[in-house]
This record gives structure tokens, C-alpha cells and sequence, in this order.
């Protein structure tokens, strides 16, 4: 990250030491992803022997849960994607409901998106960059090829170079490329030109303390003139709280680390009152087998539960004792409950997103219908990622016609239609439907407008296309 920073000042790119400082909130919302975070999760105590040791906390990893929550509400396969001209639709995704095949199968782009959407809502942002695998420069422009989105799901490889209100209109993407064994950082900089964008690759050694540059590898052109925008930034549409007008993102749970922290310590409670609190028995060292003069444990007993006392039991006559100390089983669970609710309502899901009440910590199915904080939040969400994708499906199709020679066009109409069965009861809302449509009070286009995401006019052709059909009488 410092190399890539010092790389694009080097070339005279005003970095300004707030953006390349934020990249370390970056860094920390990036562990408390991955579910580890040293300034929290260990601690020292004080043993017996009077030295200091070091321990690790039992986790829950609410903020990977958090991240993964909010991809599954935004962008999954459930998700349609629609063109209202046919050829477009084929090239993009084929089929307008299955959405499998085309330019997003190739490019498995529903998992790949969800993932994206997760580690951009993790650390703050995350992006889609379109590439034209095998295309051919002519002049200063390519031709042919196909399309190849890639997935920058690391916000610390995303560099913004111009942006304007938040909205990035010039960018670098940097990674780790290995060369013959040898390690080289690759930049791909989108900068804007008057007509559109000017992409330039570049390839530095990074095998020394400074990076050298060198040649691209064979394949990759190493700079091409575009009239379309080929990037497109996915971040979480909350106000920035720590850099005002930064460029990148703010992850969902920035401003909920402390409730974060608060799970895990009543986590770590719940489990150490188990460890700790385990039945123990001692006994007299006289009904201890013995042999060669000392305690025989391993064929007397399991060790962890019995304990020698010698011969000093509170009572002469008495041979054993149990200790059985109370795990506040109750009072743990409800102060992990208590931390979810208050998590949950910061991240914007409302109080009763999860629950910890039912032996396992689970999304509590009856908040998906009710919760008015969640589906405004959701509603929220979906306005970034909607822009994004009609965004990404409009340069799709400009790349097709463009560069690669399809017959589509980029000018037709993109509809997103969102999944909201988290919200509804699709089953017994599409059997109303059905039945309305039997009562004559809808028509049966109207069915595949609502639930296959087809266009008026698509629907009407698809529903006169079956009813021309002549389907054999059941016997």
C-alpha cells in the first residue's frame, strides 16, 4: 500500500496525507472482518506463580456476519437484471430469470458480486473493472476481444486520483503479481480524458525496497484511449464521520466497534464461566490407589475432575466433597443478547436482527417482516447498488456494440429488480396473484412483469406465444 502511495506521488499525483491516512481505518475494519483485532482480542492477567500470560477471547465475528447480512439483502442471484431489447439481454445474461449465461455467467458475476458487496460493506469500499480479455489495439483503441469484469474486493487496492463530492471519476487499482517467482506490483489507472478514459498499465519489480518499473507483461497493453467509463465503486451510502470528503467508503460497521468489542467480551464470559465452572470432586488420599508411594490418578480416576486433598478434608471421616459452581447461564446469555440488539441497531438492521435465545446464534426469521428500521435501511442500501449496476450493464453493452462487434444496445433500458422475499411471503402473495388472475381482476402478463422482471411487452408476447400452444389433454 505505502509503495503504491509513494509510486503515484513519484509520478506527480497529489495524494494528501488524510486520504493515505484514512487507508489505516481501512486496515482495521479489514481485522475486524477477518475476526481478529490484537488490541481487543488479548489480554494479560496475572497467574498464580505471580507471572504475567497472555490470552485470546473466544469471538462470535459478528462484524464477517454483519458484512455477509448486508450482501445477501442487496445483491444475490435472486437479483434481476433486465434489458428491455432481447439481443442485449442474451449477450448480458441470457435467459431474463435463470441469468446464467452471457457476459455474467462467463464472468460468474452473482457469486462474485455478493462477495464483492460483502468486503466493500466490511472496509468501507470495493469496485468492478472492466477489461477486454484478448482485444487488439488499433490506432489507440481496442478492438475485439470479450468482456472480463474483475472483482477489486480489497479496499486497500483501490486508489482514487480525482473525485468530485464523493464520487471518484479518475482511479488507480493496484495488486500483487508474481512473475517468474518474482514479485511485481501491477497499476491499472483510469484517468478521464476529454472524449472518455485513457487506461494505463503499469509493472514495478518489488523484489528491492523500491519499486522499479518495467516492462507489462507480453499480452497487455500497456495503454489504450476509451469512450467508456470501465470502473465502477460499490461502498456502503452512509455519511463519512471520519474524512468528511473522502473519496472512499465507510464500512457499515465503522461506528460500531465498541458494540462489536462488547459481543465478543460477553461471548468470552459465557464460554470461560464453562471452563472455569466444571464439577470438581475432592478426595481423601485414602481412597487413592497408590503405588511406588504416590497417587496412582491415571487408574483411579479422570484427572481433571478429581482432586487429591491428602488427608486435610473439612471433615476426618469424610472421603470426598463436590464442588459445583453456578455458570449464570441465564445472566450471560442476556448480556450477549443485549450487546446483538445494541450491534444491530447501530448497523442498521433494528434491535431483533439476531437472536442468541435459541441455542445458536441465528437471524431471528419473524424481524424480516416487521422491521420497519431494516427495510428503510435496505431501501437505502439499494440506491448505490442499483446506480452501480445499471452503471455496469450500460458499459457491458457499450464494450459489446463498440469493441467487440454485437448487435446490442447500449442504449436500451436497464430494470434492477431487487429479492424481497426477506420481506414478504412471496409463495402466498404470487397464490393471490394467481387467483386474481383466474377472478379476471389481473392479466396474466401482469404475473411476469411482477415476478420474471419482463417488460410489459415481453410479457404480452411470452403469454401469447403459450396460450398459441396446443398442450395434449390429460388422460
Amino acid at each position: 500500500m505505502d509503495a503504491i502511495l509513494q509510486i503515484l506521488r513519484d509520478e506527480g499525483y497529489s495524494v494528501s496525507n488524510e486520504l493515505a491516512s484514512y487507508y489505516s481505518y481501512v486496515d482495521l475494519w479489514q481485522k475486524w472482518w477477518e475476526g481478529y483485532v490484537p488490541s481487543v482480542h488479548d489480554y494479560s492477567q496475572v497467574i498464580l506463580d505471580g507471572s504475567i500470560r497472555t490470552f485470546k477471547r473466544y469471538r462470535m465475528n459478528m462484524a464477517k456476519k454483519v458484512s455477509e447480512d448486508w450482501a445477501n439483502l442487496l445483491l444475490t442471484n435472486k437479483t434481476l437484471i433486465n434489458v428491455d431489447d432481447e439481443v442485449s439481454q442474451q449477450y448480458l445474461a441470457g435467459d431474463a430469470v435463470e441469468q446464467n449465461e452471457g457476459v455474467l455467467g462467463d464472468n460468474h458475476f452473482w457469486e462474485n458480486a455478493n462477495l464483492l458487496v460483502e468486503n466493500a460493506y466490511a472496509a468501507g469500499t470495493g469496485a468492478f473493472v472492466l477489461r477486454v480479455k484478448d482485444a487488439q489495439l488499433k490506432g489507440n483503441t481496442l478492438t475485439g476481444g470479450k468482456v472480463k469484469i474483475t472483482y477489486i474486493d480489497d479496499a486497500a487496492m483501490i486508489y482514487p486520483l480525482s473525485w468530485d463530492k464523493g464520487e471518484i471519476t479518475e482511479c488507480a487499482f493496484g495488486s500483487v503479481k508474481y512473475i517468474e517467482g518474482k514479485r511485481h506490483l501491477y497499476l491499472e489507472k483510469h484517468l478521464l480524458t476529454a472524449t472518455g478514459y485513457k487506461v494505463v498499465n503499469e509493472y514495478y519489480n518489488y523484489e528491492q525496497e523500491k519499486p522499479v518499473k518495467v516492462a507489462v507483461p507480453e499480452g497487455l497493453i500497456e495503454e489504450f484511449q476509451i469512450d467508456c467509463k470501465l470502473f465502477y465503486v460499490v461502498k456502503p451510502n452512509l455519511a463519512n464521520n471520519i474524512y468528511k470528503n473522502s473519496p472512499l467508503g465507510l464500512s457499515v460497521y465503522a461506528n460500531s466497534l465498541d458494540q462489536l468489542a462488547a459481543c465478543d467480551i460477553a461471548y468470552d464470559n459465557f464460554v470461560y464461566d464453562f471452563v472455569l465452572g466444571r464439577k470438581r470432586v475432592f478426595m481423601n488420599q485414602d481412597i487413592i490407589s497408590m503405588k511406588d508411594g504416590k497417587p496412582n490418578l491415571s487408574e483411579t480416576m479422570e484427572t481433571r475432575l478429581f482432586y487429591s486433598m491428602g488427608q486435610k478434608m473439612p471433615n476426618e471421616n469424610q472421603l470426598f466433597q463436590e464442588y459445583n459452581p453456578a455458570l449464570r447461564i441465564t445472566e450471560n446469555k442476556e448480556g450477549i443478547q443485549t450487546a446483538l440488539d445494541i450491534l444491530s441497531a447501530n448497523v442498521g438492521f433494528g434491535q431483533s436482527r439476531y437472536s442468541f435465545n435459541d441455542r445458536t446464534m441465528t437471524t431471528a426469521t419473524q424481524s424480516k417482516l416487521s422491521n420497519k428500521d431494516l427495510t428503510e435501511s435496505v431501501a437505502k442500501q439499494r440506491v448505490m447498488i442499483e446506480e452501480v449496476l445499471k452503471g455496469l450493464v450500460k458499459s457491458i453493452l457499450w464494450l459489446g456494440r463498440n469493441i467487440i462487434g454485437e448487435k446490442v444496445n447500449e442504449e436500451a433500458k436497464v430494470t434492477i429488480t431487487f429479492d424481497d422475499s426477506m420481506f414478504q411471503d412471496i409463495d402466498a402473495e404470487k397464490a393471490q396473484f394467481l387467483q386474481e388472475i383466474r377472478d379476471g381482476i389481473r392479466q396474466k402478463w401482469e404475473y411476469r412483469v411482477k415476478y420474471f422482471g419482463e417488460d410489459e411487452e415481453t410479457a404480452k408476447g411470452m403469454v401469447q406465444q403459450d396460450e398459441e400452444i396446443e398442450f395434449p389433454e390429460a388422460e
